[in-house]
């Protein structure tokens, strides 16, 4: 019975091969998913768990993160949280580290979203039948991993970990279920259009320079002055709204930063969110609400979901950050778009 579907575009043991042609798929007991990321990636695993449980029915998940990234951890959709310590004073020794794994029992599957040095401790120790992951390096596939698939900067992030159940013969859903609100706001254009502006980004280059923020939000105004602007604040001093305050702008709200519940809440609401790759962006692309991506440094098509036509982004070829006519203009371009 064919349990494995790729022909030569990922990398499978031999012995692996084989065993996996035996697994019943109903009766697999204990898998464990591995993500060490930040708020962005980490609630995007929403989606693969959502598949993993369709995969495998029966089967009781535990998550491994790390202890200074749990904000957003999906544990509303799995058994157990498995955290690894990452405070410079409590680090685990090679020795307890292996014990701390090993101490969680065996598993049927370990899928590696991560693919860092400390999710190739937790392969290299966990009591696993099969061990899947999606490395870059050869060495690696072959050292840690029974079963790799390939993963490009041309293809998401969240449809690459996917792909660590299509290779079993998975089909996932067309439209990635993320197990939240989704947002149901008619698509009526531009003139009227709730419009989220968010500026903040986990590094320097990645955030939304604040100036042409501004400009941007200055066109739409006097493009659309019906439209809504809602600038959501962010905990950073470079996140906050003080550079909008005198500047006279029409249907202007500001949200100060609050907890993570309250902001998916307001983006629910949103007709679009304007953001640059961070994890608020990401929340609402886990609410299905309509996104415009600002890109500078990161590879734009790792980031960009194609689910519906909701998402949309704009960057230029040399990598610099887009004026605010090239924002406003894409922005328009994407609520008329969303509108037909």
């Amino acid at each position: 019975m064919k349990k494995y579907w790729i022909e030569r575009g990922g990398y499978a043991k031999a012995s692996a091969k084989q065993q996996i042609a035996r697994v019943d798929f109903n009766k697999v007991e204990r898998i464990a998913i591995i993500r060490y990321a930040a708020l962005g990636d980490l609630i995007l695993v929403r989606a693969f768990i959502v598949e993993a449980k369709r995969l495998f029915p029966n089967a009781k998940i535990v998550l491994s993160l790390l202890s200074h990234y749990k904000i957003g951890m999906p544990d509303d959709l799995v058994d157990d949280i498995h955290v690894v310590e990452t405070a410079r004073e409590k680090k685990l020794s090679l020795l307890k580290t292996r014990k701390d794994i090993q101490g969680l029992g065996q598993f049927d599957f370990v899928f590696d979203l991560s693919c860092t040095a400390r999710s190739r401790a937790f392969l290299m120790f966990a009591q696993c039948r099969f061990k899947v992951g999606f490395p870059y390096s050869v060495i690696e596939q072959r050292v840690f991993h029974d079963f790799c698939v390939l993963r490009s900067d041309l293809s998401t992030e969240l449809n690459c970990c996917i792909d660590q159940l299509r290779v079993f013969g998975h089909k996932p859903l067309a439209t990635p279920n993320f197990a939240l609100e989704v947002n149901e706001v008619p698509r009526l254009g531009a003139k009227q259009a709730k419009i989220g502006w968010f500026v903040g980004a986990s590094t320097v280059k990645k955030q939304f320079d604040r100036a042409t923020c501004l400009s941007s939000i200055k066109l739409v105004n006097q493009r659309y002055p019906d439209a809504e602007i809602i600038f959501y604040e962010g905990v950073g001093k470079e996140e906050k709204a003080d550079f909008l305050s005198s500047e006279g702008i029409k249907n202007l709200r500001v949200v100060e930063a609050g907890s993570l519940e309250s902001l998916r809440k307001e983006l629910v609401n949103l007709d679009v969110l304007v953001s640059p790759d961070t994890g608020v962006r990401n929340l609402a692309i886990t609410t299905h609400t309509p996104t415009l991506g600002i890109f500078m440094c990161t590879p734009v098509h790792r980031y960009w979901p194609q689910i519906n036509g909701l998402h949309q982004v704009v960057y230029q070829l040399d990598g610099e950050h887009p004026s605010a006519e090239l924002i406003v203009d894409g922005l328009i371009d994407h609520l008329q778009e969303l509108a037909k």
